[in-house]
């Protein structure tokens, strides 16, 4: 902040102490310790609405939470092969594929935003390749699989 000196029409730099205005929000870590904490997790309205929503859609959040584990791991795990027997017998991309047709679409998700082999999961799953050409990259072949499956 500047402030204009009356005399001179010059800007003078204005300094506040960030001491003063910082030390307005901090908080010991043992505050929490001695005050009153409310433990109730849900209310009526919670529990109602828990048992209304249908329990499908919290088992997919479940499924998508875990793909998205696997294919973490997976992608550390392989970063640095470059074979791809290595890389299917991966243990998480094997879990991938035994998840089967439910997580498709987080495959294809995952392959229109990035190329990967990845892709070959969809072989395994379907049991079938999407071309037959043997000079078809993985990019290509990505490609083809979401555009087939849209």
């Amino acid at each position: 902040m500047q402030l204009i000196s009356p005399q001179t029409r010059r800007l003078i730099p204005l300094t506040i102490s960030t001491g003063i205005l910082a030390s307005a929000f901090v908080f010991s870590y043992n505050a929490i310790e001695h005050s009153q904490v409310n433990t109730m997790i849900t209310s009526p309205p919670t529990d109602r609405f828990m048992q209304q929503t249908n329990d499908n859609y919290y088992a997919q959040l479940s499924m998508k939470s875990y793909f998205n584990k696997k294919i973490a791991s997976w992608k550390q795990n392989t970063m640095f092969m470059s074979f791809a027997d290595q890389i299917v017998n991966d243990s998480n991309f094997k879990e991938i594929v035994a998840m089967g047709t439910a997580v498709v679409p987080y495959i294809l998700d995952e392959i229109s935003k990035e190329p990967s082999p990845l892709v070959w999961s969809l072989n395994m799953i379907y049991n079938k390749t999407i071309s037959n050409n043997q000079n078809t990259t993985i990019e290509q072949a990505c490609k083809l699989w979401v555009k087939s499956m849209s």
